[in-house]
């Protein structure tokens, strides 16, 4: 038979181990129970930093789940796109124009950089330069960051084809769109 101390001990450890149950989040606790938002960054896929467009306030002291990621490019400079090389036929996509079909290479794909807290995630990790369309849209990602958040960074590093007679690539405007959770 068991002495009070020894019950007493139990119950203590019964006790930290339904608490440690307790702050354990089941994904769909973040779902139900998180605030869901979108959070996005926009400038050229050059490698730099994306401008963030919305405020850190949203996100400081906070534990993130990122549900989606996209990148959307838009034209970065004005460029004539001909329908074949004899024709005189052509359209011209102006600056900041959205571009739905792009045209890029295999080799000049994009590398895509998601920095939390000055540390890379490991979402879209690559051993080369080059490993994603750069209309990319991935869903049901569901990246959980255990720590709470300071900083998120995006880096995009790609090129599409802006002359396609000569097949000239340069980098475009991208936006960049997140879907998260925050708890």
């Amino acid at each position: 038979m068991k002495n009070l101390a020894e019950i007493q001990y139990e119950v203590g450890m019964l006790k930290k181990q339904v608490n440690e149950l307790q702050k354990k989040s089941t994904l769909e606790d973040i779902i139900l129970n998180g605030q869901y938002v979108v959070l996005a960054w926009q400038g050229e896929a050059n490698g730099a930093n994306l401008t963030q467009m919305f405020l850190n306030s949203i996100i400081v002291d906070k534990k993130l789940l990122i549900k989606s990621f996209r990148i959307i490019p838009y034209a970065l400079v004005e460029s004539d796109v001909f329908f074949n090389r004899t024709s005189v036929e052509h359209f011209t996509v102006p600056v900041d124009a959205r571009l739905i079909n792009v045209i890029d290479l295999f080799t000049d794909a994009a590398r895509i950089n998601v920095n939390i807290n000055g540390g890379g995630a490991p979402i879209f990790p690559t051993i080369s330069n080059a490993a994603f369309p750069l209309d990319l849209f991935v869903d049901n990602i569901y990246y959980h960051c255990k720590t709470p958040i300071t900083k998120i960074e995006v880096q995009i590093t790609g090129q599409i084809l802006i002359d396609l007679d000569v097949a000239t690539p340069d980098a475009p405007n991208v936006k960049v769109i997140m879907e998260c959770y925050l708890f």
